[in-house]
């Protein structure tokens, strides 16, 4: 019976150093959406927070969300061509292929800044 509860114990102890070693050796949370590169600049499409600002981020800036890749990208465009900027972050729920949990996954990096018309590409 001793030698039983020795295995459990030693199991159990090396679950326990797994688990702490998966929390610290986690990813933390982004500040914002970066592009990583030679000095890992910010890129020009971020606000001043970091938050890329989904009227005017092109198709391969949104790709960097988390949830999204290149088929809402183009989705996001071309509903931003349709009908014009983004008024609030829920309204992306209008954009086909995204859903609450999606847009709950990339809300915490976007921004909604007004521009002005014709000022982009």
């Amino acid at each position: 019976m001793k030698k039983r509860l020795l295995i459990f114990e030693c199991a159990l102890l090396v679950l326990t150093a797994a688990l702490i070693c998966a929390v610290f050796l986690a990813p933390g949370p982004r500040s914002g959406v970066e592009v990583s590169g030679g000095a890992a600049e910010r890129v020009s499409f971020q606000s001043e927070d970091g938050r890329l600002n989904i009227n005017t981020a092109s198709a391969a800036e949104l790709e960097l969300l988390p949830g999204v890749g290149p088929v809402i990208a183009g989705r996001i465009l071309e509903y931003r061509e349709t009908y014009g900027g983004f008024r609030g972050e829920y309204e992306l729920l209008a954009v086909s292929g995204i859903g609450l949990d999606t847009l709950n996954e990339f809300i915490d990096y976007i921004c909604l800044e007004d521009t002005d018309e014709d000022t982009g590409s």
